[in-house]
């Protein structure tokens, strides 16, 4: 018996799928690659017909495989907070729990929705169970407002490097002389555009044929055992940390703060001496005397006048002495003042001067003691005074915390019942430290607060932060009687934990000024 042998048609799955042939009916054509089959039925074509039925049925899900281990997880989102993100500053918030944050992590978060408003730090510190964690900032870019609260996104991301420094550019080669233009030659007229033609009219679409019948499904076979899920692999090492980012924009420069006010004008010192006089120059020759005329007859005498009756006069001068200024004590006795003389130049008054109208003068007046006024109008300044450092007995000292702390005090008895004491006063200070501070002063009378100031401190950085100075610093207290008053200079460190200094040199003095209201 002759050898036969029969070969179906075959080929691999995508060949089959590409060609999409008709088989004929009952032709079958074979899957080399998968082992499936189909058979033609002479009408659809092979991505229409179904498999054949020698494969068995699909069996039962096999069980999952234990679930490997979780890798680092960095990707998070905080609650609401409203971050007011300054370099060097640290900032608290709360994220997910059970990330893999350590301290040193570098980080960036970004406003949700608005990633123009971001700001880059290092982790110090992060609690996997309650997922607090706090950030020193390192950059700042965009807008904060502090009192909106925000969501903000959080991933690990490369702290910014330092620029490197600009090479060295060459020098610029000589320029070439340019060539003269040539001439442009006319420009041709542009042709009309053609009639577009009428589009033809669709043909009909010829009608779909009957479908074939579908031919019995086979037996299924028996189900084959599920294997073994094979061992979960081992995790891949970590990818490799991407390029630094390009480096942030510089933010722009801070306000610069107010300027401030210019210190007060000392009193005018007193006048020098007066030079020694010039020589007298030398008297010129004196002239001839004129001839000297007639006399004239000597005119008749009048008769004498009765004589008036004597004075009473002073009889009596107590503590007479040279240069003092008599004054009444009675008809006929008088006092020579020790507190009141004049030497033919100077008026010298021992104690205080009262005038019920104004005092005119056409020099100077000098006075140890008080010069007061008894009437004057609203406004009008009643007494001044301008004292030093050792005048007030302050010394140079240093302070910490958040309680205000006394520096000087002083005591001053007001001259009227109805004024206004003006309290000015200054000194040099310093912080010893590079933390964030909030500085505060303020003048307090009989312990109630007359003025204040504040100053925002935050030194060697690149963010301008420092505001406001807390020294000049000026308070107006309202008078009412001539009990002497306790004026009070004191300081703090509201926020922050460096060391406050202030001095006690020529920068340092006391101004109470005295005003009518």
């Amino acid at each position: 018996m002759p050898f036969i042998q029969i070969k179906l048609r075959r080929s691999t799955a995508a060949q089959w799928t590409a060609g999409n042939p008709v088989l004929g009916e009952g032709e079958m054509g074979i899957e080399k690659d998968t082992s499936l089959f189909k058979v033609g039925d002479g009408v659809n074509y092979w991505n229409d017909l179904p498999y054949g039925g020698i494969k068995g049925e699909t069996g039962a899900t096999g069980y999952t495989g234990l679930k490997g281990d979780t890798g680092n997880v960095y990707n998070t989102t905080s609650t609401p907070f409203t971050p007011n993100p300054v370099v060097l500053s640290t900032i608290s918030f709360t994220v997910d729990t059970l990330l893999s944050y350590i301290p040193g992590n570098s980080i960036v978060v970004v406003e949700v929705g608005s990633p123009q408003n971001r700001f880059e730090g290092t982790v110090t510190a992060y609690d996997k169970n309650t997922g607090s964690m706090t950030v020193q900032v390192a950059s700042v870019v965009g807008t904060f407002p502090p009192l909106t609260a925000k969501i903000y996104n959080v991933n690990l991301d490369a702290i910014d490097g330092p620029t490197g420094s600009t090479g060295y550019t060459g020098s610029t080669g000589f320029t070439g002389e340019t060539g003269a233009t040539g001439s442009s030659g006319a420009a041709g007229e542009t042709g009309a555009t053609g009639y577009t033609g009428q589009t033809g009219s669709t043909g009909f679409t010829g009608q779909t044929g009957s479908t074939g019948w579908t031919g019995a499904t086979g037996s299924s076979g028996a189900a084959g055992a599920t294997g073994f899920t094979g061992f979960t692999g081992v995790t891949g090492s970590t990818g490799y940390t991407g390029q630094t980012g390009p480096t942030g924009w510089t933010g722009s420069t801070g306000y610069t703060g107010h300027t401030g006010s210019t210190g007060y004008i000392g009193q005018t010192g007193p006048t020098g001496s007066t030079g020694t006089i010039g020589y007298t120059g030398s008297s010129g020759q004196t002239g001839s005397t004129g001839y000297t005329g007639s006399t004239g007859q000597i005119g008749y005498t009048g008769q004498t006048g009765v004589t008036g009756s004597t004075g009473a006069g002073f009889t009596t001068i107590t503590n007479s002495a040279l240069t003092r200024v008599l004054t009444a004590n009675g008809s006929n006795a008088a006092i020579a003042e020790s507190n009141l003389t004049f030497n033919g130049t100077t008026l010298t008054v021992q104690n205080n001067i009262s005038t019920i109208g104004f005092l005119t003068l056409g020099g100077y007046l000098l006075s140890q003691s008080t010069i007061v006024a008894q009437n004057f109008n609203a406004g009008q300044v009643i007494a001044m005074r301008m004292l030093s450092a050792s005048d007030i007995g302050q010394s140079a000292g240093s302070m910490s915390g958040t309680t205000y702390t006394t520096i000087t005090t002083y005591s001053y008895t007001p001259i009227y019942t109805t004024s206004h004491i003006v309290i000015e006063y200054n000194t040099r200070y310093r912080i010893n430290g590079s933390g964030a501070n909030e500085l505060g002063s303020r003048i307090q009378v009989n312990g109630v607060t007359v003025g204040t100031a504040e100053q925002f401190w935050q030194p060697n950085t690149a963010v301008a932060v420092a505001a406001g100075v807390i020294f000049p610093l000026m308070g107006r207290y309202t008078n009412s009687s001539t009990t002497p008053i306790t004026i009070t200079i004191q300081i703090a460190v509201i926020t922050g934990s460096d060391t406050l200094f202030y001095e006690n040199d020529l920068a340092t003095w006391l101004k109470i000024s005295e005003i009518g209201r």
